[in-house]
């Protein structure tokens, strides 16, 4: 299997993780296939980077959105990298807002090689 394809192959395990509900399992998912250090990109500082943010952004989430759901919308491979964009569907219902109930977030990260 290419680099590529393996990386995608990650990517899609963290992504079934993340919509699993279950911080737990989120949790570990990052621990197993994140880079410690990896670039995240969140739209609030945090006073941590990496795999440690990303971890703490699924945890506020989820308090906040216990049903969030979260679509790929584009995953691009190459070599060693993976860089995916994505959209989120929490229950927007309950609030009042002029601005879309779509929520958009990028992501990018630099996945564990797979090793089977």
């Amino acid at each position: 299997m290419s680099t590529a394809r393996s990386n995608k192959a990650t990517f899609s395990r963290l992504h079934d993780a993340v919509n699993s509900g279950d911080l737990e399992v989120i949790a570990k998912t990052i621990d197993e296939v994140v880079e410690p250090e990896m670039l995240f990109h969140a739209s609030v500082p945090m006073g941590m980077s990496g795999a440690q943010a990303l971890k703490q952004v699924w945890a506020v989430l989820l308090r906040a959105f216990p049903d969030i759901h979260v679509a790929v919308e584009d995953v691009i491979a190459e070599g060693d990298k993976v860089v995916f964009r994505n959209s989120a569907d929490p229950p927007w219902h309950a609030f009042q807002s002029t601005k879309s109930a779509r929520s958009q977030q990028d992501y990018g990260l630099d996945p564990r090689p797979t090793h089977h």
